[in-house]
C-alpha cells in the first residue's frame, strides 16, 4: 500500500485561504517547539544539570497535557458553538 495515499493534499492544492491557514498553523506550531527547545537549552548551558532541565521540562509539559486533557473532556460534553464563542 502506498502511504502517500493516505494523504489528502487536495484542499492545499485547491483553496488558497486554507493553504495560508495551514502553513500559518504550521509555522506557529514550529515556533512554538523551538521555544520550548530553546529554554531547555538556555537551563542546560547554565546550570548542566539534567535534574534542573528536566524539571523544567515538566514544567512546560505539564499544563499543556492537564488543559489538553481537560479541553478534551469539555468539547467532548459540551455545546460546540458555546466553547467557540467562549474560546475566541
Amino acid at each position: 500500500m502506498n502511504p502517500f495515499r493516505l494523504l489528502d493534499i487536495g484542499p492545499l492544492r485547491g483553496d488558497p485561504t486554507f493553504r495560508r491557514f495551514w502553513a500559518g498553523t504550521s509555522l506557529q506550531a514550529l515556533a512554538g517547539q523551538l521555544s520550548a527547545f530553546a529554554v531547555l537549552y538556555q537551563m542546560w548551558k547554565m546550570t548542566h544539570s539534567s535534574l534542573i532541565t528536566g524539571m523544567v521540562g515538566l514544567t512546560l509539559a505539564v499544563p499543556m497535557v492537564a488543559f489538553g486533557l481537560w479541553g478534551g473532556l469539555l468539547a467532548d460534553t459540551r455545546d460546540k458553538r458555546g466553547l467557540i464563542l467562549l474560546a475566541n
